[in-house]
């Protein structure tokens, strides 16, 4: 069995404190056939809520408060996850769901021509994952430009050997390339039932199972640093009590 990771290393901050699952609610009586792994717990806090009532009584004339009653209770959790999966993204978007864009890929030796460029400013080729071959205008090769292969774009170099107005050919390649798109706002939250394994970073043995129904929806994602990049916080309200298997042994 691999070596557990050393408590407090990066390691073993990524590999706690749990994983999420979920199934979503179709319709009023049905459930997906099919779970959502959400992906790796960083860290979670429960979001519960307690509203109280006062009782007041009267004594010599003055109301004072002899009893206080619990009279609403709420429970939510609060997940930071570091997964981009498919279902992540769409709550990040607040989407329904992406629809499959597919770039085909480009032979060699393929062209484009852009017309009447202009020093100082970027032009889209048409596509990305690019291979520059060269670039033209007419039969002469040009060097007076910077080209980013993994977005597409060409820039035209400020007293470059390409002058304004030219019509510039470029030669490229591009690989196939599959996307998912998100058209953002359409769907907010999603509900269903989840699963929450507690875990630590001592054991490989679940801790605790956390189960309950409820929706889940992003505020925003984290911001994208070097430390935090690829996580987001998934907050999660509970329609019905979690039920909280902890383990004895």
């Amino acid at each position: 069995m691999p070596a557990l990771p050393v408590p407090g290393t990066l390691a073993a901050k990524r590999s706690v404190t749990g994983r999420l699952y979920f199934k979503e609610r179709l319709s009023p009586g049905a459930l997906a056939a099919e779970e959502t792994d959400l992906g790796n717990v960083l860290k979670w806090k429960r979001t519960n809520k307690t509203e109280t009532l006062e009782h007041m009584a009267s004594r010599d004339g003055i109301r004072v408060v002899d009893d206080t009653m619990v009279h609403t209770l709420g429970w939510g959790y609060t997940f930071t996850l570091d997964e981009f999966g498919e279902l992540a993204l769409a709550l990040i978007a607040k989407a329904l769901g992406g629809t499959t864009v597919t770039q085909a890929a480009v032979a060699a030796a393929s062209t484009v021509t852009i017309n009447d460029v202009v020093q100082g400013f970027s032009y889209y080729i048409g596509k990305v994952n690019v291979v520059l071959e060269n670039v033209k205008v007419g039969a002469a090769l040009k060097t007076g430009y910077t080209f980013n292969p993994a977005t597409g774009y060409i820039t035209i170099l400020p007293g470059g050997d390409i002058a304004d107005l030219a019509d510039i050919i470029v030669q490229y390649s591009a690989a196939a390339a599959t996307f998912s798109r998100f058209t953002a706002g359409d769907t907010p939250q999603r509900r269903g039932v989840f699963r929450f394994y507690e875990q630590d970073q001592n054991s490989r043995v679940v801790r605790a199972i956390h189960t309950w129904e409820g929706n889940m929806w992003v505020n925003e994602d984290a911001e994208q640093t070097a430390e935090a990049y690829g996580t987001f916080e998934l907050n999660c309200s509970c329609s019905t009590p979690p039920v909280v298997d902890e383990r004895q042994n």
